[in-house]
């Protein structure tokens, strides 16, 4: 059995006025609703109007104060084929949001929130069975629940108690079945696996232009499928030399059409609610699903000191995609023959890209019996440039749905590293 408890603040203060003498603590981007309530622009009524000062926090302040209680155990049995293990646990998580400010736009956004809880609970079993002393399969299956994350579970934890809609706790089910070989010069491992996530909770908060506030959108009951094959091998050729490779392909999926909900930090009007989200089957994004390593090594005896290079490929990487462009609020404006339509609508796969690396060592005997050890990385030996991940901006416009494109992250060029160590033997 086990428990643990956590109570972490998250605040902004001021590190630098710019040459100013204070700072007026209200919130400007209320869009003139202090017409209606003289205190909407008010960070905190408790102290309204407060002028701060460098070190003074400004903003947000509150809490997340987390509780957590689990049971575990597990059995296991060796057999003269085989080998099994059964485990199981049984957990209760509990957590709030504390307020330590009261807006004036969100008068609730003080004090306690309501005390989620979640029970959860696993069960996880595997075997292996031994074909004969070189060959082995091994089958895992598990199914478990999971709470949401806490920060997660607000519709904007910044600023105020309220809770995302239909939230639950996760349900994982997984299982893979692997064969292994394991002979003096070869060493491999051939492994399929299926993992189905569901009632998952997605959350991102981003700058709107048209709002001129930020926004945060929130989609529940979430769906994905992740499969593929995994392959990883180790030969030796002839003496002191060496061949590695590793291969990783798979498809992660999104299975179903869940709800979205978006709401806005300069107003407590719910901007939408139980939107439907058409994005069943596209990809999750942000990693390349294909991905393959092969290397050769030499080594010398007693590896003493080694060298390789390595040949790195990566295929299958789609971009985030930003939700809201497949709700059906957001395509009434076309029609179906506009080119505009399948730029909103699919998904961009960046291109095929490697990388070439070397890497060396050796070890030095020294005088007093110690060793020092040397060894060299050089990563991406050619200088590629290539984009590594990529996402669509969630800011959007159906006017103009050009104007904020997908953004992107590159791969760094031609990189090393050295790194020394020292052995007292």
């Amino acid at each position: 059995m086990n428990g643990a408890a956590s109570f972490t603040r998250y605040y902004s203060v001021i590190n630098d006025l710019l040459g100013g003498d204070y700072y007026l603590d209200i919130n400007t981007f209320v869009n003139n609703q202090t017409t209606v309530n003289p205190l909407a622009n008010q960070n905190n009524i408790a102290d309204p109007n407060k002028l701060l000062k460098v070190g003074d926090v400004v903003y947000d302040d509150y809490n997340i104060n987390v509780n957590r209680e689990e049971a575990w155990g597990q059995a296991e049995k060796s057999f003269e084929k085989a080998d099994i293990f059964l485990s199981g646990t049984v957990n209760n998580t509990s957590f709030m949001r504390v307020g330590n400010m009261v807006s004036g736009l969100f008068p609730t956004s003080g004090g306690d929130s309501k005390t989620l809880e979640f029970m959860n609970y696993g069960i996880k079993g595997g075997i292996t069975y031994k074909l004969d002393k070189h060959n082995y399969l091994t089958l895992n299956a598990a199914y478990m629940t999971k709470p949401p994350l806490p920060n997660y579970s607000f519709e904007s934890a910044s600023t105020r108690n309220d809770i995302v809609p239909n939230l639950g706790s996760n349900q994982v089910m997984t299982g893979d079945l692997t064969y292994q070989v394991r002979y003096g010069w070869l060493r491999g491992r051939v492994s399929y696996y299926y993992s189905v996530i569901n009632n998952q909770v997605w959350e991102r908060s981003y700058w709107d232009d048209v709002l001129a506030t930020y926004v945060n959108y929130t989609m529940t009951n979430l769906d994905q499928v992740n499969q593929g094959v995994e392959i990883g091998l180790e030969a030796t050729i002839a003496r002191h030399w060496a061949i590695t490779g590793t291969l990783s392909d798979g498809t992660y999926l999104y299975s179903n059409r869940p709800d979205a909900t978006i709401t806005a930090d300069n107003t407590a009007q719910v901007l939408a609610q139980d939107r439907v989200i058409y994005i069943q089957n596209y990809h999750v994004g942000g990693t390349p699903e294909t991905a393959g390593t092969i290397g050769l090594r030499y080594s010398a005896d007693n590896y003493k000191w080694y060298a390789g290079i390595y040949l790195n490929y990566f295929a299958n990487n789609y971009v985030t995609i930003d939700p809201d462009r497949r709700a059906a609020e957001n395509l009434t404006t076309f029609i179906a023959a506009d080119p505009e339509v399948s730029h909103v609508l699919n998904q961009e796969l960046l291109p095929d890209a490697y990388t070439l690396n070397f890497r060396a060592g050796d070890r030095f005997k020294l005088k007093n019996g110690h060793t020092l050890g040397v060894n060299l990385m050089l990563n991406n030996l050619t200088n590629n440039e290539f984009k590594v991940a990529g996402y669509e901006q969630l800011r959007y416009v159906t006017s103009n749905v050009y104007e904020f494109p997908n953004k992107y992250a590159y791969s760094m060029g031609l990189t090393f590293m050295v790194s020394l160590s020292y052995l007292f033997n």
